[in-house]
């Protein structure tokens, strides 16, 4: 019975000790093992533009991570800053950005060095994006490329 105990307190220990770990993970740290921090474009070759807008994901203090992305040069489309962030499944990581706006919670597709936005919500459960593609028009969502 005594084997039993010690035996079940150390599988217990081990669950919370790997739960605990789990929960520690930091958005940067997610995003940096999994090679998502950097330039993305539909196509890199070509300038930043309306048609080709660009996503910048950068590494930030706290465990954090900042997006924005830029339709020109001088033409800023959003800036949020990604404070959770978690592996849904082997190809997908599930995140909640905020700006001074709102906030949003979405789920990128990624498929090696590119990503897609696959699902995204407003804060208050407006979607904005169901299963790639834009509620509002119909249009798929595009694939970003890494650039460099």
């Amino acid at each position: 019975m005594q084997n039993f105990v010690v035996r079940s307190a150390s599988i217990l220990a081990l669950i919370l000790f790997t739960a605990s770990a789990a929960q520690a993970t930091s958005a940067r740290a997610l995003f940096e093992r999994h090679g998502q921090i950097g330039t993305f474009a539909v196509d890199c070759r070509r300038p930043v533009g309306p048609e080709n807008t660009y996503l910048y994901f950068r590494a930030l203090d706290r465990g954090r991570v900042g997006i924005e992305q830029w339709a020109s040069p001088h033409l800023r489309v959003y800036a949020y800053v990604i404070d959770h962030a978690e592996v849904r499944r082997r190809d997908e990581i599930a995140t909640s950005m905020v700006n001074e706006r709102q906030r949003l919670n979405l789920v990128y597709r990624m498929e090696g060095w590119r990503l897609r936005t696959f699902e995204s919500v407003r804060e208050g459960g407006e979607p904005i994006v169901v299963g790639g593609v834009f509620v509002a028009n119909g249009a798929p969502t595009p694939w970003f490329n890494k650039c460099g």
